[in-house]
Parts: C-alpha cells; structure tokens; sequence
C-alpha cells in the first residue's frame, strides 16, 4: 500500500490526505483520447484551408459584363488605357463566367470625356475587380486586342 500524506494546517492552508497512485492514474490519457486530439489537431489545418478556399471561390468574379458593339446601349461605358496612373479602375479578366451579365459594357476605342478608364491588369492582385466577359465568342478582333485576351478567345 502506498503512503498517504496526513493532513495538517501550515499558513492558512488545509492539506487533504491522497494516494499517490491515485493522481498517477488520473493524469492518463485513454487510447481513445489520443486517438481524437491526434486526429483533430492533424485535420484541423486543412479542412480550415477547404472552409476559406470555398468561400473565396463564391465570391471570385466582382462583375459579369456583356461586352456591346452598341454605343447606344443602356450601361457602362469604358475606354481601355495602357497607363493604370490614368485608369478609374484596373480590372482582371477572367477566361470562364459562370453566370448573366450584371451590366452591358460599351468599350470605346477613342477616349470620351463621359467613360470610365480602366487598365486591364495581367494579375489579379493588381486588380480593383475581378470581371468576366459572358459573350467573349461573340466579340471581334480590335475588341479583343483592346481586352488584352486575344489568347483566351481563341481557344
């Protein structure tokens, strides 16, 4: 049998007889507890990464665009700058669009005082907005070379 400590009164505190075995086995962790701690701290790494790439991808394009050759059209009218210190906004394109344009863009080859300027940027960290073109098979081959996705088009 193992020895016990006997309770006694030192400076205000109250000692309270144990076994010392006893603390020994209380401090154990069962097979399946470690199993589980082993198991979430490996996993919790990616299924995070998983959770925030998921949500990054809903909200991957900032706007849809149908590209008009109409200067008439009701929308958006732009005019694309090789100079982004000039440009109202640097843009991405993306090669897919997923969904209905949001807004009909006129893109005009000569600079206007009553569009926006816009800079297509080759990456989207450059970019202010992430947008795709949904009728990109439709557009001719200055509007593509303004766009900068000759390439994209073709394939």
């Amino acid at each position: 049998m193992k020895k016990e400590r006997r309770p006694h009164q030192s400076a205000g505190h109250i000692w309270i007889p144990v076994q010392i075995d006893n603390m020994a086995q209380d401090t154990k962790i069962t097979n399946p507890q470690l199993l589980l701690s082993l198991l979430l701290s490996y996993y919790s790494v990616p299924l995070a990464a998983m959770w925030l790439t998921t949500t990054a991808h809903t909200s991957e394009i900032d706007l849809a665009i149908y590209v008009s050759d109409y200067a008439g059209s009701e929308g958006q009218y732009v005019y694309v700058t090789n100079n982004p210190e000039n440009a109202d906004e640097k843009w991405y394109i993306s090669p897919t669009c997923p969904g209905k344009p949001d807004v009909a863009v006129y893109i005009s080859h000569m600079p206007v005082a009553m569009e926006q300027y816009i800079f297509i940027s080759t990456t989207t960290s450059d970019a202010d907005k992430v947008v795709c073109i949904t009728n990109l098979t439709d557009l001719n081959d200055e509007t593509l070379r303004l766009l900068k996705i000759t390439n994209a088009a073709q394939q």
